[in-house]
């Protein structure tokens, strides 16, 4: 086994972005929008940021934030198969 500092980053990165992304992966695909004057929780779990406070271009605005609501579980998943990988050699 290796020592924490191999291993405990991952972990750490994966315990966060892992239900960050599902979250705003869930908040997408259900349309939340967050922007300002909303709550924490709605801030949270949006999807992607309301079309009048976006300056993202309309026509790339859904793909971007799919794009990065993916990304962050994928990197989630990612550092938590490392951690798993680093503990448990074979």
């Amino acid at each position: 086994m290796d020592t924490f500092s191999s291993w405990g980053p991952y972990l750490i990165l994966g315990m966060f972005f892992t239900p960050f992304g599902a979250l705003k992966l869930y908040g997408f695909c259900r349309g939340y929008e967050g922007g300002p004057g909303k709550g924490p929780w709605e801030r949270l779990r949006a999807g992607s940021c309301a079309e009048e406070h976006s300056a993202i271009a309309p026509r790339w605005r859904l793909p971007f934030f799919l794009a990065l609501d993916v990304y962050f579980l994928a990197m989630g998943l990612f550092c938590l198969f490392r951690a798993y990988h680093a503990v448990n050699p074979s």
